[in-house]
């Protein structure tokens, strides 16, 4: 099967990594791809790495670029594509005409829960081929919104188990870099450091957990409106030194291992849990809000734990537990991998594959004359 793959983000954040492991589990496994992407940004930078994505840069403005729009066409042409793929709203549309155009058929994603248009909340899951959402939680949404299920489709973000597993090595290697012994139990955070991410009543659990229990530290990884505040706070009640921040990098897989546990509390309802499922696959249990599509990245009781109300004082009386609880810390940590793959990059493009052989017959009927 081959595919276009569009996708005009400037970063590569957490629907742009999926949608990127996707593109990669597709090549994989054999399939053609091409990527058309914004020409110079991070997207670009991480396709370049990947073997078997042939590249197509360019200068987007906005969904509807003319010249994007000629790139798809020519990939369409040079690949004989079988679908459409993307991952914005905002291309679901220019595509829906370029699969019309083309008799090439539209796979869109869904990441977000919502869609604010209700001309496009009523055709396009209507009019794409396929239309995909990556939680039970995002479908149940659309629904509830006026979406018919039948239109509705889950496939759940891809994790490579291969990049993110545990490693005794990246362990040590961290802990000695940040000066962090072994015994120390390490919890951490990763993502955005603002107030939909949950940071504030973070910063707050983690300071009354730190007061009550001296070997625990906090290592935070990414950047945000909110970072100055975390490190003004943790340095007034005098425990900075047992905070580390570390700005985003892309090597997430080399930061899981050295964590004890994974926090995850989110403000926002987000759609699914990839940091959840990453730390999983690393061998480190979570503690995650009960909110939004994070209760299905993980299994509760087994692998972590789920914070259920809005308290900071009830989030530290988890962690504290957690923390506590040594043999049941290495138990969640042992099933930890297994819960994460379920979503391995393998299983998620076998599944998305057998979504779409569904309706390889069921094509758009191209306009006579045109690219096909």
């Amino acid at each position: 099967m081959n595919f276009v793959f569009v996708d005009a983000s400037r970063k590569l954040w957490g629907t742009e990594q999926a949608f990127l492991e996707l593109a990669r589990g597709c090549a994989s496994a054999g399939h053609g791809v091409i990527a058309v992407v914004r020409a110079d940004s991070e997207m670009a930078v991480a396709m370049r790495q990947v073997p078997g994505i042939q590249l197509r840069e360019t200068r987007f403005r906005g969904g509807e670029d003319p010249r994007a729009f000629r790139k798809v066409l020519q990939a369409v042409r040079t690949l004989h594509a079988d679908w459409l793929v993307a991952a914005h709203g905002k291309h679901h549309w220019p595509l829906l005409f370029a699969s019309l155009f083309t008799g090439t058929p539209l796979a869109a994603f869904r990441h977000l829960t919502y869609i604010r248009s209700r001309v496009t909340r009523y055709w396009m899951p209507r009019l794409a081929k396929r239309y995909f959402v990556v939680s039970e939680f995002a479908r149940q949404r659309l629904i509830n919104d006026g979406v018919p299920a039948r239109c509705l489709h889950i496939v759940h973000n891809p994790i490579d188990m291969c990049r993110f597993h545990p490693s005794a090595a990246a362990r040590a290697t961290l802990r000695r870099e940040l000066c962090i012994a072994d015994d120390v139990v390490l919890a951490g955070f990763v993502g955005r450091h603002t107030t939909g991410k949950g940071v504030a009543p973070l910063r707050q659990a983690m300071i009354e957990v730190m007061q009550e229990r001296a070997g625990t530290a906090m290592l935070w990884l990414g950047e945000g409106a909110e970072l100055a505040a975390t490190r003004a706070v943790v340095d007034a009640v005098g425990q900075a030194a047992r905070h580390h921040f570390i700005p985003w990098c892309d090597d997430t897989a080399a930061v899981y291992p050295a964590l004890d546990l994974l926090v995850c509390p989110s403000e926002e309802e987000e759609t699914f849990g990839r940091v959840v499922a990453e730390a999983q696959a690393c061998g480190v249990p979570v503690i995650a809000r009960d909110r939004g599509g994070l209760p299905e990245a993980m299994i509760a009781g087994e692998t972590g734990l789920l914070w259920r109300g809005d308290a900071p004082h009830d989030l530290a009386d988890l962690i504290g537990r957690l923390i506590d609880d040594s043999p049941r810390r290495q138990a969640m940590a042992a099933a930890a991998p297994a819960s994460a793959a379920r979503f391995s990059t393998d299983l998620v493009v076998n599944k998305f594959i057998a979504q779409l052989t569904t309706s390889t017959a069921d094509r758009a009927r191209p306009i006579p004359g045109r690219v096909r």
